[in-house]
């Protein structure tokens, strides 16, 4: 992922070394990303005190998750895709279910 404006960033395919596509993007530094096991969506942890969830079909947010009063350092995905764990940099951890999503 490369920066593009204040709200979007660019994800290139660097085999063909062009912008795949642009989405929308943390308002800070993202810590991780995550694949879920069964490739529908994406996790992102970011230093702006959120994750979000994005689909892998249109690159679009479908859920943001505010919580952590600190910046999410981490962020990881159950086996069976329906837990997500997010460790923050104050040592506190939560644990989102992802069937609502």
């Amino acid at each position: 992922m490369e920066k593009k404006r204040g709200d979007e960033k660019n994800v290139w395919d660097v085999r063909m070394r062009r912008c795949a596509y642009t989405m929308a993007a943390h308002t800070n530094a993202v810590s991780r990303v995550r694949v879920d096991p069964g490739g529908q969506y994406v996790v992102t942890s970011s230093f702006d005190c959120s994750l979000k969830i994005w689909s892998t079909e249109s690159w679009q947010p479908l859920r943001h998750l505010q919580g952590h009063e600190t910046k999410v350092m981490g962020v990881d995905i159950s086996p069976d895709s329906k837990w997500i764990v997010s460790a923050a940099f104050d040592r506190t951890f939560k644990l989102w279910t992802v069937s609502d999503y």
